[in-house]
């Protein structure tokens, strides 16, 4: 017989009440069928033989591994029981209405290398959800997340997160200890700066910056060696450092609608750009 960890087949159905389920576009079989029926729900199971007196039995425990609820209509705050879904590597929750803060329990999910909570929509009320609220860019905006927990910081595993369209108005040094990060998107945030750690994580290949409230970008930029793709746009820029040109494997620079008053002439040691946005 199969059988579901417990506390994973628990706070499966703790989220499915905390974000709404009966509203989302697609909850197919989430509290009727087996765990590993839910839609969106990844799994992985083990086999163990449980002895008798007289005979013996093998059974399937089946354990859950990701979350994909990308764009599903989820509206609410994350409940503090996610952190019991221990054995994530992928949490993706982009594009829905979470609100409130992250809990300090996701530093129980060791093992996730993906963390989505980026793109949320505007919370509209009484008001039909196609009516989505939109950046200059297209895309979604909302109230959304504030305050990131310590806990974060010690994901170690995580090589994507994405916590953008949010109201994030500062990053905890702390940020650097996440030295796998391959993606990092804060665009949509409050943000006027970045700690100094940001520019240590020297696996960056997209870093996205847009429509934030940052003045300025340090010379260590220039130590991101492995990115090709940097988005600025939207910001409170003034110039570009010359260190710039250093990333020599760029392929998109997005750095339009800034004040920008001087274009380093490192730009043209960009070879393989292909996308350079100004204006």
């Amino acid at each position: 017989a199969d059988s579901t960890v417990t506390s994973d087949s628990l706070a499966l159905v703790d989220f499915y009440y905390a974000m709404n389920g009966d509203f989302w576009y697609d909850n197919s079989n989430w509290l009727s069928g087996p765990v590993n029926t839910w839609v969106g729900v990844d799994w992985n199971s083990y086999e163990y033989e449980e002895v008798g007196d007289t005979s013996s039995t093998f059974k399937t425990v089946v354990y859950v591994t990701g979350l994909n609820l990308y764009d599903n209509n989820l509206s609410g705050i994350l409940p503090t029981s996610i952190g019991d879904l221990d054995s994530l590597f992928y949490l993706s929750l982009g594009y829905n209405m979470i609100t409130g803060d992250i809990p300090e329990e996701v530093g129980n999910l060791t093992r996730l290398d993906n963390l989505d909570l980026g793109g949320n929509l505007t919370d509209l009320g009484n008001i039909s959800l196609w009516n989505r609220t939109y950046d200059d860019y297209g895309n979604f905006i909302t109230d959304g997340i504030t305050d990131l927990p310590a806990s974060l910081w010690t994901l170690l595993n995580l090589y994507s997160l994405d916590l953008g369209g949010h109201q994030i108005s500062a990053l905890s040094g702390s940020v650097g200890n996440l030295t796998n990060l391959e993606y990092l998107y804060l665009w949509g945030n409050n943000l006027q700066s970045l700690p100094a750690s940001v520019w240590n994580l020297s696996l960056l290949k997209i870093l996205a910056l847009g429509s934030n409230q940052i003045t300025s970008i340090p010379t260590e930029i220039g130590n991101l060696s492995l990115l090709w793709e940097l988005g600025l746009a939207d910001n409170q820029l003034t110039d570009l450092p010359e260190s710039i040109g250093n990333l020599d494997s760029l392929r998109y620079l997005y750095a339009n609608d800034n004040q920008l008053t001087f274009i380093p002439s490192s730009i043209g040691n960009l070879t393989k750009l292909e996308h350079l946005g100004l204006g």
